[in-house]
């Protein structure tokens, strides 16, 4: 499945189709409209990104569109690799206290504090590569990631959710938007009824 916003994928990178690029001008040509809510502001930010160079895709060179896409998703990770290095240093210092007290949960904890910190690892590794212009170990990194948090989530039991977009949700969200924008545009009558 080919992604139209990523250097290095099928169907020649960035190219979006011809019809994709119309309905991406005419949709912005709405103006601004606010996007979903439940949105963090990370991710409003990445789709508005996307929906920017869906409308103006010949005005950005690659490196620029790489550093406009991946730019957030490094800065997210910087963010969450701190605050999650912290976590899994508060879980380690409960197995420590547990163990000084023979208790037998401080092993799970203890398996906790090793499932954050990787997530903390995999996150430095994605804002390092994007430090050094690598989308492709961003992206194997966002995969591994992905993996790193749903171990989280089965060693704790909860869920571990990140507030960002990886590149190709954002795009696809981008897309969708577009759509409803260009949807809302050929139907006044719809908006009004809103």
């Amino acid at each position: 499945m080919g992604h139209t916003l990523h250097p290095g994928r099928p169907r020649g990178g960035w190219a979006v189709p011809l019809a994709a690029g119309f309905v991406a001008v005419a949709a912005l040509a709405l103006g601004p409209t606010c996007l979903a809510d439940g949105l963090s502001d990370v991710q409003k930010q990445q789709v508005q990104v996307d929906m920017t160079i869906l409308a103006k895709l010949q005005a950005y060179s690659l490196e620029q569109q790489f550093k406009m896409v991946y730019g957030l998703v490094a800065k997210a990770n910087e963010r969450d690799r701190d605050r999650n290095r912290k976590y899994a240093e508060q879980l380690l210092a409960k197995a420590e206290e547990l163990r000084t007290r023979n208790d037998a949960g401080s092993q799970e904890y203890l398996k906790a504090a090793r499932a954050h910190k990787l997530v903390s690892d995999v996150n430095h590794k994605i804002a390092k590569a994007f430090e050094e212009n690598d989308q492709q170990k961003m992206d194997d990194g966002i995969v591994e990631l992905d993996a790193a948090l749903q171990q989280a989530g089965k060693v704790t039991g909860k869920p571990v959710a990140r507030d960002w977009f990886t590149p190709a949700e954002a795009e696809n969200y981008a897309m969708a938007e577009i759509t409803k924008r260009r949807q809302a545009a050929q139907n006044p009558q719809q908006r009004v009824q809103k």
